[in-house]
């Protein structure tokens, strides 16, 4: 399927193509020592002469103990009881700050977002010291519209990082539910879990950068969600939907398309639709017929599909996006028996011998988990005829 977009522009300037510039470098951190911050009112000491508050360099992705670690302002946080000795970071605030830089091309855009696809912790996002996010869960994504507070040349972004256990505490209070003289306050913070320590790992409660940060510069419309869903699979067809939302920034009408490719197969199809302004929800349902089925480890073959989504606005390609996933058919089976009922997964039809194992996360600090280890270890899963895998985080 294709997806052609379509927009009356009469003499103006033709829409440019969505464009996303990473924003990896540059970037630098220390402790925020706000007089008013939750950390400045009683934080415990941190050690003498480390210059916490001095900008330093940072990686982002990343985290306050990994640009700790990498700038040697504290000791391997694994060794011996240095865990202990390093619990001050939870309670202090921090910051990060780095340089966009902003031409007259980059300016000429409608939009400039600012996305942060994740923000670990509390947090708060200024740009040339304009809020534009306070963020408080880690598990999504944070965007903000930025080019009203951009001027041409250097624009500071600036992320301040909150005390997540003195900003959670400050939440809890608010609760007249919230049981009195607990030391945790984790379940008022959207935060992975594990962070909080465990018999496999040490209590590092963290904040960072912890995922990618990016500008999308668009103009009429943009895809800001896509995603192929598999209501009804079996081996004769596949009948699928792609879930789809563009973002517009007015009314127009606009032609879709969607290409599945698999081997040498690209079948395509359109669909013509008026968007209105705002968010737009699609739904574009297709069929595969006589689909190359997806199975476990040790049931068949992973065959893989890639889907790619575009629009086209005056035969001009001005978004698009990929997706990659197998197509089948997962149940899970609860049926009465002697005992009560079963719990079973049937894959395509075929019932499963679920042979597998917990996965617990591969740092504490996940910016430096790299493709090689999730390779390694999966593997070593799968040579041992796993099949099944729960992720436990915490």
């Amino acid at each position: 399927m294709v997806i052609q977009a379509m927009h009356a522009m009469g003499a103006a300037e033709a829409a440019k193509p969505v464009s996303r510039i990473a924003v990896t470098t540059g970037w630098e951190f220390r402790q925020h020592l706000d007089p008013n911050s939750t950390a400045a009112n009683g934080a415990p000491s941190l050690p003498e002469g480390a210059g916490f508050a001095v900008w330093r360099p940072a990686e982002v992705p990343g985290m306050v103990g990994t640009d700790l670690l990498r700038n040697r302002l504290i000791p391997d946080p694994f060794y011996r009881e240095n865990e202990a000795s390093l619990q001050w970071m939870e309670n202090a605030d921090w910051e990060y700050r780095a340089t966009l830089q902003a031409g007259s091309e980059m300016l000429s855009r409608r939009h400039i977002e600012l996305v942060f696809d994740g923000l670990d912790g509390y947090a708060e996002v200024f740009v040339n010291r304009h809020k534009l996010i306070t963020a408080d869960n880690a598990f999504r994504q944070w965007r903000a519209e930025a080019r009203p507070w951009l001027k041409s040349g250097a624009n500071e972004l600036l992320v301040v990082f909150p005390s997540p256990i003195r900003q959670a505490r400050i939440v809890a209070a608010g609760d007249p539910s919230h049981p009195q003289g607990g030391a945790e306050d984790k379940t008022y913070i959207r935060k992975p879990a594990y962070e909080y320590g465990w018999d496999w790992g040490p209590r590092f409660v963290n904040s960072g950068i912890w995922r990618a940060v990016r500008l999308e510069l668009w103009d009429d419309l943009r895809i800001s969600d896509f995603h192929i869903s598999q209501p009804d699979v079996s081996a004769a067809v596949a009948h699928l939907v792609a879930e789809i939302e563009i973002e517009a920034a007015s009314g127009q009408a606009a032609r879709i398309a969607l290409e599945s490719e698999h081997g040498s197969r690209k079948p395509e199809q359109a669909l013509s639709v008026s968007l209105h302004p705002g968010v737009n929800t699609l739904r574009l349902p297709f069929a595969v017929a006589a689909p190359d089925l997806w199975y476990p480890a040790g049931y068949g073959a992973q065959a893989m599909y890639t889907f790619r989504l575009v629009v086209n606005q005056n035969n001009q390609t001005e978004d698009e996006a990929l997706r990659r996933t197998g197509l089948r058919s997962v149940v899970l089976r609860r049926e009465a028996d002697t005992w009560g009922r079963s719990f079973e997964f049937v894959m395509n039809g075929i019932p499963m011998f679920a042979k597998g194992a917990d996965v617990i996360p591969f740092d504490s600090f996940p910016a430096r988990v790299t493709e090689a280890d999730y390779r390694r270890v999966l593997q070593s899963a799968r040579d041992a005829n796993m099949n099944m895998i729960r992720h436990w985080g915490g």
